[in-house]
């Protein structure tokens, strides 16, 4: 009897746990309902890099920002900050709709990637994903590579998203709509980091 209670008893403890970052619990939607464009000028232009910096703030069906900037529902929201654009990006006359063209995870900060997911004294920052359950975040992933595609059918933007995330499991997302922009560029901090 005590080893059947010993052994059992990691699994019903595992049982209690916070779902938060546990690969095996991990449902993520795959398709996006409402996208933001979230654009920040050169935000890090007294550091040296010129480029512009957007971010792509999506939510699944059944989930929604508030105006006063909060999460509402239940479903995922997929996030991904310090999206590199050229330059010129800035003064086109387009500039409130992300570049065509292909997109890759990495730090570099190079024009058209974006930084990978990690977590970070506490935060998550980068490409990641959160599973909100009745207003509550119960669940996070971190997408740790990938690419994203990006193709315009008139105002339509068409997305495409294939990552993986840092237990080594593929993701894909998509999203086919018109993004709503914001003009975030005046604002004192740009990123979105979710304290954990």
């Amino acid at each position: 009897m005590k080893i059947k209670l010993l052994f059992f008893l990691p699994l019903l403890l595992m049982g209690c746990l916070p779902q938060t970052n546990r690969p095996e619990a991990a449902t993520y939607a795959k398709d996006m309902h409402t996208t933001y464009l979230q654009y920040f000028g050169a935000y890090y232009a007294q550091e040296g890099l010129p480029q512009v910096v957007c971010a792509l703030d999506c939510y699944s069906d059944g989930l929604k920002l508030t105006m006063k900037g909060v999460i509402e529902g239940s479903g995922t929201n997929l996030y991904i900050s310090d999206i590199f654009l050229p330059a010129e990006f800035a003064s086109s006359p387009g500039a409130t709709m992300l570049p065509e063209g292909e997109y890759v995870a990495d730090s570099s900060g190079l024009p058209m990637t974006f930084l990978p997911g990690k977590a970070f004294e506490g935060q998550i920052t980068g490409a990641y994903l959160l599973r909100i359950e009745d207003d509550q975040l119960v669940q996070y992933t971190l997408l740790t590579s990938g690419q994203m595609q990006v193709r315009y059918e008139g105002d339509t933007a068409v997305i495409h998203l294939e990552a993986v995330n840092s237990q080594k499991q593929a993701y894909t997302a998509d999203f086919r709509g018109v993004m709503v922009f914001q003009d975030k560029s005046k604002a004192s901090t740009h990123v979105r980091s979710i304290r954990l």
